[in-house]
């Protein structure tokens, strides 16, 4: 059911959940000094996430808040439910302002397929990272119901907030992924804002989680990880979502446990971009028809294209396959689907030209071909201009790497080590291709300053073009070190993934 989830629908009932009702003329900006979302991004029929902190920046509630015709819904745990309404109540001043407690229940139905043709009470929102919409008092789900199974992995692929099994509830939110998905820290004031907020702008939280990828199943002990939250199995590997310190938390480093070894994965595990998806389809359909798999294939090319309409290569390779199992009306039809997509498709009308010859329609066959001839030509017009627009880029890129270079050499002539402006040379150095020259403004970068994490990142990488692999390979592992325990994880990352690279 996990495939439902990703690229179809299913329904998960709330049935831990209680829905109130906030009414009232000055509800919305109640909500909104209470809340550290900003409720004004919402639209009618939307949803987000948000949370009720404590004054040290601690999580003491957390939910959903949905907007219908003016009133306010909120979805939360019941083990939150009653504390909420009496954190609710407890501001309630002057205020035209009234919690009501409903007997509603509520589902949420999830997946890139899900259609927007629910006549209930309703909001658009996220959930475990899927499109989704929250229903109140469904009177009849299309969609299959969420087994236990797929119901984990929603959950603990993503860190998906849920009490019990990806968070306490106690837990400073910037350790959470309610960091990232409910909190809003341009919207104003709120309880805990300036804790959450000087973290935020320091180093980040000290943990925060991630997966832990592996071949097979691993129970990982080590000062670093400081809580382990579950575990589940995915295409063949295993992943343990355990919240681990900041020196961890990179995409793509390597650890060692009982022989084991395991990779740091960022969640989410599987991106929910649809355009994504259908990539990712595309090519487990393109391993079926190497297995001679075609019908699987096939499957998968219509997944591939329902969620990206527009995906040429998959009608391409759907027609393809289709003539290579004879049904070759079938794949005529393919190619004038990719043809809505991409009216200059060479390829499109070779193989109808093909298609047509097989079924013995020679006239229209040579249609084709000539209808092949023409649209070569357009695509040698189009990738002329495109090679005339990226001209133009470049031409406009040398002359902002010109003005900056006169800039940094002026700063240089000044102070010959200043680190902001021998990085810069080095930057535009490393994009000129001259390596040798880069290498030395960023050995000064790093003299002066040790913590300069991007300095790292450069430096290895004109190591590594100058054939000092050995350096890099040092440069890497100590910019790893340098730059996540400084909470830079965006350099970190792109280190960890190079060093993977060259110690293959």
């Amino acid at each position: 059911m996990i495939n439902e989830l990703l690229y179809g629908a299913i329904s998960a009932p709330l049935t831990t959940y209680s829905v109130l009702k906030i009414i009232g003329s000055d509800s919305a900006e109640y909500l909104q000094r209470q809340f550290t979302n900003d409720l004004s991004k919402i639209s009618d029929r939307e949803a987000q996430l948000s949370c009720r902190l404590d004054r040290s920046g601690r999580i003491y509630s957390f939910f959903y808040v949905g907007k219908h015709n003016g009133d306010f819904y909120i979805i939360i745990e019941n083990a939150l439910c009653e504390n909420t309404i009496s954190e609710l109540n407890k501001f309630i001043i002057m205020e035209d302002v009234e919690v009501l407690v409903t007997e509603s229940n509520a589902t949420v139905v999830v997946g890139p397929s899900v259609e927007d043709n629910i006549s209930e009470v309703h909001f658009k929102t996220k959930w475990a990272d899927q499109d989704a919409f929250i229903i109140i008092d469904p009177k009849e789900v299309q969609y299959p119901e969420i087994d236990k199974e797929t119901y984990r992995f929603a959950i603990l692929s993503t860190a998906w907030p849920e009490l019990g099994l990806t968070l306490n509830g106690d837990e400073l939110v910037n350790e959470t992924s309610l960091n990232k998905l409910a909190v809003d820290y341009k919207k104003g004031c709120f309880l805990g804002q300036e804790t959450a907020s000087k973290i935020e702008s320091r180093r980040g939280a000290a943990k925060y989680p991630v997966l832990l990828e592996s071949a097979k199943e691993s129970k990982f002990i080590d000062n670093s990880i400081k809580k382990v939250w579950g575990s589940f199995s995915y295409e063949n590997k295993y992943y343990t979502l355990a919240s681990v310190s900041r020196d961890l938390q990179v995409e793509g480093k390597k650890l060692k446990s009982d022989d084991i070894e395991l990779t740091v994965r960022n969640i989410p595990l599987v991106s929910s971009d649809k355009t994504q998806k259908a990539e990712d389809l595309f090519h487990k359909a393109i391993e079926e028809f190497h297995k001679k798999e075609e019908e699987s294939a096939l499957k998968l090319l219509d997944l591939a294209i329902q969620l990206d309409p527009g995906y040429a290569d998959a009608y391409e390779s759907k027609g393809a396959i289709l003539g290579q199992l004879d049904r070759f009306k079938d794949a005529i039809e393919a190619m004038d689907e990719l043809l809505k997509v991409d009216k200059n498709s060479v390829m499109a009308h070779t193989n109808k030209s093909l298609f047509y010859m097989k079924i013995g329609e020679i006239e229209k066959a040579e249609d084709e071909k000539s209808l092949a001839t023409v649209a070569s030509f357009q695509k040698l017009g189009e990738e002329a201009q495109v090679k005339k627009k990226i001209a133009e880029e470049e031409e406009k890129k040398a002359a902002e790497l010109a003005r900056r270079e006169s800039m940094f050499k002026q700063v240089i002539e000044m102070d010959d080590r200043d680190a902001i402006a021998n990085y810069g040379m080095a930057d535009i150095l490393f994009h000129r291709h001259e390596y040798d020259e880069a290498y030395k403004h960023l050995k000064i970068v790093l003299e002066e300053n040790k913590k300069y994490s991007t300095a790292y990142a450069l430096l290895g990488k004109s190591c590594e073009k100058i054939g000092k692999i050995d350096e890099a390979l040092d440069v890497y592992k100590k910019g790893i070190e340098v730059a996540s325990a400084q909470g830079d994880m965006m350099p970190a990352n792109e280190m960890q993934s190079r060093l993977n690279q060259l110690s293959v």
